[in-house]
């Protein structure tokens, strides 16, 4: 059933006040200046502090540098002073008895698919069989509808350039993180495991000479060939 409700008016970009406001920006993205005009305002800055903990519950553990990508996306999608541009309003659609707001959110392809393939082996990921960028979008964008009371149709484009279309460069899982610890200006940044980021499994040693009797059971062999001998002595 779709709500009918006026147009919003695109939020004007601001500089964030109050020193609540700047803590919670500076927790969650804290690559963001709260002196230059953003487009999310002090509330948006408290759900994302909050929502980004349950993200970090769930990639940060496994691999760090997966939940790092991820909510610096999530902060160009709500504080990017130029969102007007990537970000288009769709509607209304009453949910469940609940008012959403349907949004569809250009992003551009081989960003989305570094984003993927940086968070493709977490635990939860690999359960839920995803296996393509579009699919894990959604699938986030479902997860966290019900807090943001949002909607979000993901299109991934190839042909637009920012700020049409969210572009970016994900951080490959098997970056190696500084001493610091630092990536993005997020903090205690660990490098990935074997386990969550194939790309950091070392290949088994393998010897390029191949050799006449390689794949032989050396002593198989030698008992086959003395029955052989013995049978023909014998008859």
């Amino acid at each position: 059933m779709l709500v009918t409700k006026p147009e919003p008016v695109p939020y004007a970009p601001a500089a964030l006040t109050g020193s609540t406001a700047k803590s919670d920006l500076a927790q969650a993205c804290p690559f963001y200046n709260p002196k230059t005009p953003l487009c999310c305002g002090a509330d948006t800055a408290a759900v994302m502090a909050a929502n980004f903990q349950s993200l970090d519950a769930v990639f940060f553990s496994d691999c760090p540098i997966c939940a790092t990508n991820l909510k610096y996306m999530w902060c160009e999608y709500a504080c990017n002073p130029m969102s007007n541009y990537f970000l288009k309003f769709l509607g209304y659609e009453d949910s469940w008895g609940t008012n959403m707001t349907k949004v569809e959110f250009n992003i551009e392809s081989d960003y989305a698919c570094g984003l993927f393939q940086s968070c493709e082996q977490e635990s939860f990921i690999a359960v839920a069989d995803i296996s393509s960028s579009i699919a894990f979008l959604d699938f986030l964008g479902i997860n966290g509808q019900n807090t943001s009371l949002t909607i979000i149709t993901f299109n991934l484009t190839t042909d637009l350039e920012y700020p049409y279309t969210l572009n970016g460069s994900a951080t490959p899982c098997d970056e190696v993180i500084g001493e610091d610890g630092i990536l993005n200006s997020y903090s205690d940044i660990k490098n990935s495991t074997c386990s969550f980021c194939a790309a950091v499994c070392q290949a088994p040693p393998v010897d390029g000479k191949i050799y006449l009797f390689d794949g032989f059971n050396g002593s198989l062999v030698m008992y086959c060939y003395i029955g052989f001998a013995s049978f023909t002595v014998l008859y």
